[in-house]
C-alpha cells in the first residue's frame, strides 16, 4: 500500500471516463471470493442467509465454514448465496423447474430407485467413499457422467446447476440424501 500511495501521481490520471466491464469485474470478484479463507467467507455471507430467513440461532459455525467452501467456486456476488441456500438448509428446500423435469422423466425415476437402493446400503457419504460410491452407481445404473449426475443433482439438491457433487453430498450427509431422493421420487 504505501508503494502505491509513494507512486501515485495525479499527472497519470486520464481525463476520459473509465471503461467499466462488467464481466471483468465479477471475474475479479469470484477471484477475490474463491481466496477468502472459509472462515471470513463464511462471515461475510451472514447477512445474506439472514435475509434469506436463516436465522444466526439456526446457525453451526462450523456448517457454515464448510458450506462456504464449498460454494466458493460457485459464487461470483455473495448474494448468490440465496441460489443455494436450498441445498443446505431444509427448511429452505424445494425442486425447481428444471429439476422437476428431469425427475419427471420415467428413464430417470428408474435411474434415482436404483441411486436409492445403493445409497440405502452404503456407508455414509465422504470424500473417502465418494469415489466407491461413484463407482458402485455407474455399475448398477450402467450410466455416467451427465447421465448419471443429472438425476441425481435433481434429486439430492433440487437443482440442476451447483456445486460439485462430490463436495455437497458429504456435507448434506446420508440421510438427508436418501431423504431428498424419496421426495423426488414422490413428484407428480
Amino acid at each position: 500500500m504505501e508503494k502505491i500511495v509513494e507512486e501515485f501521481s495525479i499527472r497519470t490520471l486520464s481525463r476520459s471516463a473509465p471503461i467499466y466491464s462488467r464481466k471483468k469485474l465479477e471475474w475479479l470478484n469470484s477471484l477475490y471470493l474463491r481466496n477468502r479463507e472459509e472462515g471470513q467467507l463464511a462471515e461475510e455471507l451472514l447477512p445474506y442467509l439472514e435475509k434469506a430467513g436463516v436465522h444466526r440461532d439456526q446457525l453451526n459455525h462450523h456448517y457454515l465454514i464448510q458450506i462456504s467452501s464449498v460454494l466458493k467456486e460457485n459464487l461470483v456476488v455473495l448474494s448468490q448465496i440465496e441460489e443455494y441456500i436450498g441445498i443446505f438448509f431444509d427448511e429452505k428446500f424445494f425442486f425447481a423447474e428444471d429439476a422437476k423435469t428431469i425427475l419427471l422423466d420415467s428413464k430417470n425415476r428408474e435411474i434415482l430407485r436404483t441411486i436409492l437402493s445403493v445409497l440405502e446400503v452404503s456407508p455414509e457419504i465422504t470424500s473417502d467413499t465418494w469415489p466407491s460410491l461413484i463407482s458402485q452407481l455407474e455399475k448398477k445404473t450402467g450410466r455416467k457422467g451427465k447421465n448419471l449426475f443429472a438425476p441425481l443433482r435433481a434429486g439430492a439438491t433440487g437443482k440442476m446447476k451447483g456445486p460439485e457433487l462430490a463436495k455437497t453430498l458429504p456435507l448434506l450427509g446420508k440421510e438427508r440424501t436418501i431423504n431428498r431422493l424419496k421426495m423426488a421420487l414422490e413428484i407428480k
